[in-house]
């Protein structure tokens, strides 16, 4: 069963009756990605401002929530099954934390999930559809540390502080890597108070030893579950701070980075697992490595930099840029040769390799008029 069948399946059983499994870690991390700053003030772990899951079975509402999202779609029918669901419509969201930034590439939210019948839930919400998320992204590979991932320790301390008991963390994408990173640098006493923590589908950081101490990774990577999909293109790029275990899914290529897209077992509702990687993930990881490990982290920084402007700058979003591929190529096009040789140099020796990469493995469908050359 992929998460909508396990929700409309297991969404009648309470936690009592059904304890806390892999599959209800997906839905917390879908969650993630819902808009809840839209109702909620930025509140900075001010517990007295919360919304109820239930109050989202109205459409109009759910509208409101999920503008911008990558799929709406997706997320309308995500949010209509949780709503509704016994399990689900009784939990709260609140701690909204959300920071924006052009100038330092961030982009960051984090929430917490309260019911009555399970430890609260920090969710770490992975890359948005802006592109300042996706330049941070990118960041990730010259850089040892992020705003963001600072910022995700200060939620996990405050949080840590305020409310007594024990709870959980979970993220996907990116937000798999805030809370890896909390993981390896929050207190003992925070550390006492954390019960499991997911990372799914989380990219690992270009030198764990030069943030962390092998100490604490050795100590404290047991309690982490991290998860990668057969065709992982995300969870697997840079050095990794623990094991992971593969998880099979209904769909291919980058579609498996959706969470909604795993198998989940139907007698256990853990996620199922396969014994290995598909070859194509292998390749990926292979080429990006040798591009990462090749390229100068300042050439990185001012590449793609150039690239985003090319793309439309940090006021356009992934959303535009799909919707008209063959315009964004022209666009784009049209300002890499207004650029100086020396600069339209430096934009193809960094990213090329990396460009026929993806679209060997990532984009196999060619697009009418774009041409890429090694």
């Amino acid at each position: 069963m992929n998460l909508l069948n396990y929700i409309k399946t297991c969404g009648n059983k309470t936690f009592t009756q059904l304890p806390f499994c892999d599959a209800d870690a997906l839905v917390y991390a879908r969650l993630s990605y819902i808009n809840w700053e839209n109702t909620l003030d930025n509140d900075d772990n001010d517990s007295h401002k919360v919304v109820k899951m239930r109050d989202f079975a109205d459409s109009k509402r759910r509208k409101e929530i999920t503008q911008g999202d990558l799929d709406q779609k997706e997320a309308m029918a995500f949010l209509v099954a949780v709503s509704n669901s016994r399990r689900y419509k009784h939990i709260r969201v609140g701690h909204v934390k959300k920071i924006f930034s052009k100038e330092h590439s961030t982009q960051f939210c984090a929430m917490a999930f309260f019911n009555k019948e399970e430890e609260p839930i920090i969710a770490f919400r992975g890359t948005d559809t802006s592109l300042v998320g996706w330049k941070e992204d990118l960041c990730l590979a010259f850089k040892t540390s992020l705003p963001s991932q600072y910022e995700a320790l200060k939620y996990v301390e405050k949080f840590a502080e305020i409310h007594d008991g024990k709870f959980k963390i979970v993220g996907h994408s990116k937000g798999g890597n805030l809370a890896a990173y909390t993981l390896y640098t929050m207190s003992d006493s925070a550390y006492e108070k954390l019960s499991v923590l997911y990372n799914l589908d989380g990219p690992g950081f270009l030198d764990p030893n030069a943030v962390f101490t092998p100490e604490r990774i050795n100590a404290r990577s047991h309690i982490m579950k991290k998860y990668v999909p057969v065709d992982s293109l995300v969870g697997i790029l840079l050095k990794q701070t623990s094991e992971y275990k593969v998880v099979e899914s209904y769909k291919f290529l980058v579609s498996q980075h959706n969470p909604l897209n795993w198998k989940i077992d139907d007698k256990t509702h853990d996620l199922k697992c396969s014994q290995k990687r598909n070859e194509v993930s292998k390749t990926f990881e292979e080429s990006t490595t040798k591009w990462v490990d090749s390229t100068p982290p300042g050439d990185i920084d001012i590449a793609s930099t150039y690239i985003i402007e090319f793309l439309g700058g940090y006021d356009n979003n992934v959303l535009n840029i799909l919707s008209d591929i063959p315009g964004t190529y022209r666009a784009f096009s049209d300002k890499y040769k207004q650029e100086p040789p020396e600069i339209q140099n430096l934009v193809k020796k960094t990213f090329l390799g990396l460009m026929i990469a993806a679209r060997e493995i990532v984009f196999p469908v060619k697009m009418p008029g774009i041409r890429f050359k090694k």
